[in-house]
């Protein structure tokens, strides 16, 4: 208990996770604004402490006795729905130190790792919208929001092997959290409901509390209220922890060519609990609210695999390469939420079928003077989401994105990196005939100490 209690006021310090719409996938596109600048690849070159979230074998990279590394995310979806924008947006802060003693460098750090984050004033935009019975209902003026966000507490060690080689590794605390505020019309409703001779296309909804919803009484049903939501952006309602572990190495192949890979193993975390709320509104005795406990069921962060290199051009300038294979389909196959109260329970499960990521990250870095460093760079990939399964509330459809960079060194110990990132907009047409745009601009800024 008292470990949990330590660690979480060192989350609060870092300024918490950052819970903004990721770009590949539920990833960020890059970790640390001189990775990100060229598009995200980190494999084979000195990165920083960011190394952390991506190779930790290039913590070996560096010959400084000691590094740290503070930094500030921005994240700026803008999201639309069938006209309507989500107006969520979302700041974070990570740090990492890092240690070389002789030829074994260790540290630690706190990173965000991704996630997602939606916000609707209202339903307007599921209009139109059927009751249980099929018969028109207006759009409640309910907030649609969704929020999760995945961070890590990461312990490396990286050892300089040779002259060429370098392998490293990581033991990561991993924590999620999660407020979901969902309404659901009356028709989608019944379509989940099998037992009552819906489709199941898009998902399944059972348990005890489907007997209440059949009582006469309580007449049609317009639209149900899934809630468990603090309002806190960083820390949401529900709440999960484990961990997972990162390896890695580098190796130079020749005077002026590096390459690296790494993998990323799956997470293992808990179910993500908290209280929360079903509401249903029936034409017979109007909202029926019930209180209950909330668990989403089986989240995980996937494996991911990954290799690049550095290509050294010229004496100032580097061209840098990754591909990495992000195990989306293994752990994204449904979205499992099980409610339980007095009154009875609901098992609903919502189909996802994600698919497997292949994600491209280019760039070049070019080495001005002793002061500027100047980068750019792209980051292609494809769309895990199946459009029919695309829900406004998950849309993590972003597939390209070009990056700018830059460094100033104000002396050989003090820096300060900077990247701006644009995801290009995307247009998905989901199952339900709703129009989803998604494009973004994300900035991140990191000042580097070396001591």
């Amino acid at each position: 208990m008292r470990i949990e209690i330590r660690i979480g006021l060192l989350l609060c310090i870092s300024g918490g996770i950052n819970s903004a719409l990721a770009t590949d996938g539920m990833y960020l596109e890059g970790y640390g604004p001189i990775a990100t600048g060229v598009g995200g690849a980190a494999m084979a070159f000195d990165n920083g402490t960011s190394a952390m979230m991506n190779n930790p074998a290039t913590l070996s990279l560096s010959q400084d006795p000691s590094r740290f590394d503070m930094l500030a995310l921005y994240l700026g979806p803008d999201l639309s729905t069938n006209g309507q924008d989500s107006g969520f947006k979302n700041i974070g802060m990570a740090f990492g130190y890092v240690r070389r003693h002789q030829n074994v460098s260790f540290g630690f750090g706190i990173f965000p790792q991704g996630g997602m984050g939606t916000s609707y004033s209202n339903s307007s935009f599921l209009a139109p919208m059927h009751s249980l019975g099929g018969m028109p209902v207006a759009p409640p003026a309910l907030q649609n929001e969704s929020m999760l966000g995945v961070g890590r507490v990461i312990f490396p060690l990286s050892v300089q092997v040779n002259n060429n080689l370098t392998i490293g590794g990581s033991i990561d605390y991993v924590w999620a959290t999660m407020n979901l505020s969902m309404v659901m019309d009356g028709r989608n409703f019944a379509d989940y409901a099998t037992s009552l001779g819906g489709s199941g296309r898009f998902g399944t909804v059972s348990g005890s509390l489907m007997n209440m919803l059949a009582n006469p009484q309580l007449g049609d049903v317009n639209y149900g209220y899934f809630d468990f939501n603090n309002g806190n952006n960083y820390f949401g309602a529900a709440k999960a922890s484990g961990w997972a572990a990162k390896f890695g190495f580098t190796y130079k192949i020749a005077q002026d060519l590096t390459i690296g890979a790494s993998y990323q193993s799956r997470t293992h975390l808990g179910d993500l609990s908290s209280n929360g709320r079903v509401l249903f509104s029936t034409t017979g005795m109007g909202i029926a609210s019930v209180g209950g406990a909330i668990r989403v069921q089986n989240f995980q962060m996937p494996n991911e695999y990954g290799a690049g290199l550095d290509w050294k051009i010229s004496d100032n300038m580097n061209f840098m390469m990754d591909y990495r294979r992000i195990d989306w389909g293994g752990v994204i196959q449904n979205f499992q939420m099980l409610f339980s109260s007095p009154q009875g329970n609901l098992d609903v499960t919502m189909k996802q079928g994600w698919h497997d990521q292949n994600v491209l990250m280019l760039g070049v870095a070019d080495r001005v003077n002793d002061h500027w460093t100047l980068r750019m760079g792209l980051n292609l990939a494809n769309n895990p989401i199946p459009a029919t399964y695309t829900n406004p509330l998950f849309p993590a459809i972003e597939t390209t994105h070009a990056s700018f960079g830059a460094s100033y060194a104000f002396t050989h110990k003090d820096s300060l990196h900077i990247s701006l990132v644009h995801a290009f907009n995307v247009r998905v047409t989901n199952g339900y005939g709703q129009d989803i745009d998604l494009s973004e601009w994300n900035a991140q800024l990191m000042y580097s100490h070396l001591f």
